[in-house]
């Protein structure tokens, strides 16, 4: 009983120590810093419209990403979603504009959001009736200098409106997408 009391008590201060008041590290977006806490130039919270490029520093990597589109229904020939709904589509790109590229895409850093703050991920498979041309389903290295284009595909349900795009390839970084309303 006393080895774990200590435990707990370890546990206990190790905890509290972590608790203070500290920064944030900061997120390169471009050339700009922005606290995860505060941002002088944009809050981490709002959207960026369609086509917005955004640029970030990922795995020593620069990439230009942006939303080119988004489709509340696509895949009408495809099976349905497994818990019902229907298929949505965003037509993403990734460029890697370092002069060295570690980075690998794929549909897993793509997530939805509703307008009641639900998160839609990604579909975990593909169809041959998905539109083309396909972002990377699996994992994919981006090598420097390329750009990868394509479509993601989410299922949602029928009863919900979708209001953004998000790109979160890390813990460190989410990008925002509005979707014009219906």
């Amino acid at each position: 009983m006393r080895s774990r009391a200590s435990v707990f008590t370890l546990a206990a201060l190790v905890l509290a120590a972590g608790c203070g008041q500290h920064e944030e590290p900061p997120m390169t977006v471009g050339a700009e810093f922005i606290s995860a806490a505060t941002s002088p130039t944009q809050d981490p919270n709002d959207g960026e419209s369609l086509g917005a490029e955004r640029t970030f520093n990922v795995m020593n990597t620069d990439l230009r990403v942006t939303v080119l589109s988004f489709a509340s229904r696509v895949a009408e020939a495809s099976p349905r979603p497994m818990d019902g709904g229907h298929w949505a589509g965003a037509e993403v790109r990734t460029c890697s504009v370092s002069a060295e590229s570690k980075l690998k895409v794929s549909w897993s850093q793509w997530l939805l959001r509703d307008t009641e703050d639900g998160r839609h991920e990604r579909s975990k498979i593909s169809w041959e009736t998905f539109p083309l041309p396909e972002y990377p389903f699996a994992p994919q290295r981006v090598e420097a200098g390329e750009c990868v284009q394509g479509w993601v595909v989410f299922p949602v349900p029928d009863t919900v409106e979708i209001s953004r795009v998000e790109y979160s390839p890390n813990d460190s970084i989410r990008a925002r997408w509005d979707v014009p309303a219906e």
